[in-house]
């Protein structure tokens, strides 16, 4: 006969990370294997989902009209340059005017190229904003292990930080 005992090298205790928003789904059971990584637990999201959808998207759209507003530019360029051959030189008036329309022109698609990319920014910041929301409202495996504890969830149960809802022990 041989008596052993089996310890745990590691143990993680998770909770989630908001108070008061009701428990959704709870993906394991006591028991269970988990690999670090895998969604245990989550809080009702409110279309947190859709949200960070829509930003992605809106993201996608400002990133297309950035380059095809480069590609504008580059032809606008072109067509400018052409002009401005197209005059003699010994036309410098018209040659100089020329210039100033093709630098004017080059400072509007500036702009616009900056007005593009600063609502790219600031959708990334509301983007960030929202997974970091959705986060906060999830409960991830963090080891390799099986599932020592799981809360008792009751309909219509609110989440509490910082308490104990799940333990993993490898």
């Amino acid at each position: 006969t041989v008596w052993c005992n089996y310890v745990a090298v590691k143990n993680e205790s998770l909770s989630f990370a908001l108070s008061g928003e009701y428990i959704e789904n709870v993906y394991v059971t006591q028991g269970q294997s988990v690999k670090a990584g895998d969604l245990l637990a989550e809080l009702k999201q409110d279309n947190l989902k859709e949200h960070i959808a829509l930003r992605e998207y809106q993201i996608k759209v400002i990133e297309l009209k950035i380059k095809h507003l480069k590609e504008d530019q580059k032809l606008e360029e072109l067509r400018q340059n052409a002009k401005l051959n197209a005059i003699p030189e010994s036309q410098v008036a018209q040659r100089e005017a020329q210039q100033q329309k093709a630098s004017a022109q080059k400072e509007k698609y500036e702009q616009q190229l900056q007005a593009l990319e600063d609502s790219k920014y600031i959708e990334n910041v509301h983007l960030k904003e929202l997974k970091q929301a959705l986060a906060e409202r999830r409960i991830f495996a963090g080891i390799d292990g099986t599932v020592t504890y799981v809360g008792a969830v009751k309909e219509g149960q609110r989440s509490k930080e910082g308490e104990v809802f799940i333990k993993i022990s490898d």
